[in-house]
């Protein structure tokens, strides 16, 4: 899946519009519906809404922590590609790179695919990832890795490594449940963050039991794990575009998600110092775990990344991962690296295929 088929991704750094408003409600401006969330989430509508100058909308989010975010829309009619750099910046847009930029033609093509935006109406649910759980490893340099692999039980893709990075951004073709024959709930996620260790946060989409493929957004660290931010139902072979970024002083971060060009969220949060974790990019499919266990394990088949795109912090625009160090993450039963060879019975999932902006992470089988 090339860039110009994939689902708008333009959601600028976070931390370009400065701090959300206190809560207030601008008249005219219609009440948001509930959303309709799984069993055991938590509908959570806009606490406030007020209008930009060119009439966008800044909704007042509140998940409960202290630190209300705000959700950015613009009016109807707006056209990202024709936008003025301050309008962009306004809507809270990825800025416009000068022409012959490494990143204008993925630009171009993100702005292309836009096609509006859902009501912003969210779910506070229940945590199915714990992705901090990651099993990191001693790994040998391989000949094709500029850096070289990791084992892991949880984790398998690509991880910037090396630089600290301010944003990242992917998009994926949403994936399905195609063979188990294990006991209990199947389950996936596919995502981008940035962190590993200390703190993480990560948008992307998750397959749980029957409830189908589920958008999200989390915030982690190794000393708090709030609930995950439910996003709603995607559908199967859609176009997903997702980022992450954090703003230049480390106080507030950006999630956005798109599906088939329509954006779920474009929504800038402050954040706590202990989410704070730089040092690796990630394009990451996870086989899901709770605190203390791992899910059953589905057969997913393979999980096509494209447009995986990266910027260090303090760099105004995004280049090609592959631009920057990075590493290969492989799913194994134990955590211990494997060769990306399915034959082995501990190899779960593994990535392949990379080139340039794009790869493959391939499942092996159900566990």
């Amino acid at each position: 899946m090339g860039a110009g088929a994939a689902a708008l991704l333009a959601i600028a750094p976070a931390g370009a519009m400065g701090n959300p408003t206190p809560a207030g409600w601008d008249s005219g401006i219609s009440p948001v519906p509930k959303a309709n969330c799984r069993t055991g989430e938590t509908p959570i509508v806009p606490s406030g809404a007020t209008y930009t100058p060119h009439d966008g909308i800044k909704y007042t989010i509140d998940v409960g922590d202290g630190q209300p975010g705000w959700e950015i829309v613009p009016p109807a009619g707006f056209d990202p590609s024709a936008a003025s750099d301050a309008l962009l910046a306004e809507m809270n847009f990825a800025p416009r790179p000068p022409i012959g930029a490494a990143d204008r033609a993925g630009w171009d093509l993100d702005m292309a695919a836009y096609q509006g935006f859902a009501p912003p109406a969210f779910c506070l649910g229940s945590r199915h990832r714990a992705s901090l759980s990651r099993t990191d490893l001693p790994h040998t340099v391989q000949p094709n890795e500029p850096v070289g692999h990791t084992g892991s039980v949880n984790w398998a893709g690509y991880l910037n490594v090396t630089h600290s990075f301010g944003q990242a951004v992917t998009h994926f073709a949403q994936n399905s449940v195609q063979a188990c024959g294990c006991v209990g709930p199947a389950a996936e996620a596919s995502w981008v963050g940035i962190g590993k260790s200390t703190g993480l946060i990560q948008t992307g989409t998750e397959i749980f039991g029957s409830d189908g493929p589920q958008a999200f957004a989390e915030w982690i660290s190794t000393t708090s794990a709030p609930p995950s931010l439910g996003l709603g139902p995607v559908g199967v072979g859609d176009s997903i575009a997702v980022m992450v970024g954090w703003n230049a002083t480390h106080t507030s971060a950006t999630f956005g998600l798109s599906d088939n060009g329509v954006v779920k969220l474009n929504m800038v949060k402050p954040l706590g110092p202990e989410f704070v974790d730089l040092a690796t990019a990630d394009f990451i499919t996870e086989r899901v775990s709770s605190a203390t266990a791992l899910y059953p394990l589905a057969n997913f088949v393979q999980v096509n990344f494209s447009s995986a795109r990266v910027a260090v912090f303090g760099a105004t625009t995004l280049e090609s991962f592959t631009a920057e160090p990075y590493e290969s993450s492989v799913l194994t039963t134990n955590g211990q690296f494997l060769p990306p060879l399915c034959g082995d019975q501990h190899l779960m999932a593994h990535p392949e295929n990379v080139n340039v902006q794009s790869f493959d992470v391939r499942w092996c089988r159900a566990g």
